[in-house]
């Protein structure tokens, strides 16, 4: 069965941000998009799953990393997807 995903948490400190998505069945898997392109594991984007927990950090997020964020879940059943938009602002000195 394909249960709707949703974001729980979308977190910005400092320079890194955090997703934070729950799924509610069992997945074989998910991908990660930004912008359309697939995310690939590396020192600036960690990606983990845990369970239903699934979570993409950017250790440090830049104004040409922002933009519309998508994870995408799928099983037997089907796939499901959701997305959220990153905004990076500069800090105030």
């Amino acid at each position: 069965m394909v249960n709707p995903v949703g974001w729980s948490d979308v977190k910005m400190v400092n320079h890194k941000a955090t997703f934070t998505d729950f799924t509610y069945f069992d997945f074989l898997g998910v991908t990660w998009l930004a912008n359309g392109q697939m995310i690939k594991q590396s020192k600036y984007f960690d990606m983990k799953s845990s369970g239903d927990k699934h979570t993409l950090t950017i250790a440090e997020a830049f104004p040409e990393d922002e933009g519309e964020y998508m994870i995408t879940a799928k099983n037997s059943a089907g796939e499901v997807s959701c997305t959220a938009t990153l905004h990076v602002r500069n800090s105030i000195q």
